[in-house]
C-alpha cells in the first residue's frame, strides 16, 4: 500500500525477485525490483479484500514535455520503474499476488523511452501518478 498524497492510498506491486544490477565491471548495485504502479486509489487504508484482480494493471500515465516552446508534446508512460529492494518509505505490504499474468512483456533492466526508468529507493510519494490521474479525471487541482 502506497501513500501518494495525504489521505490517499494506492497499490504498487513488485513484479519480480530482487536482483543486483552490474553498474560497471565488478561494481554491483543494491538488489533491484521492477515495481508497477496501478491506477487503484483509495481514500482509506486498504487490505487485499479491497483489491479486484482485474484492476491490477500498470497505470498508463500521460506526461507533458515542453522544450521551452520548441515542439511541446505529450507521451504515455507505463508506470513500471526499477527500484532498489530497500523499503525506506516503510510501506505496508498487504499481501501477495501471482504476478505472472499482470505484465507479460519482458522486464528489462535497461530503461526504455516509456518504462523501466531507474528510480532508486522507493519514496514516500510512490504512486503519485495515480493521484495526479485521479485529479485529472475529476477536474481537481493537484
Amino acid at each position: 500500500m502506497t501513500t501518494p498524497e495525504t489521505g490517499y492510498y494506492g497499490v504498487a506491486i513488485v513484479l519480480d525477485d530482487a536482483k543486483p544490477i552490474e553498474l560497471s565491471p565488478g561494481r554491483l548495485s543494491y538488489p533491484m525490483n521492477h515495481i508497477m504502479i496501478t491506477p487503484l486509489l483509495f481514500t482509506r487504508p486498504l487490505s487485499m479484500a479491497d483489491i479486484d484482480g482485474k484492476n491490477l494493471t500498470p497505470l498508463i500515465f500521460s506526461v507533458y514535455f515542453d522544450n521551452k516552446g520548441d515542439l511541446a508534446f505529450w507521451r504515455d508512460q507505463v508506470c513500471i520503474g526499477i527500484y532498489t529492494n530497500r523499503n525506506k518509505a516503510k510501506f505496508q505490504i498487504i499481501g501477495t499476488v501471482d504476478t505472472s499474468e499482470l505484465y507479460k512483456e519482458p522486464l528489462l533492466w535497461t530503461p526504455l523511452n516509456d518504462r523501466f526508468f531507474l528510480c532508486g529507493d522507493v519514496a514516500s510519494h510512490l504512486g503519485r501518478e495515480a493521484y495526479i490521474q485521479y485529479c485529472r479525471d475529476n477536474n481537481q487541482k493537484i
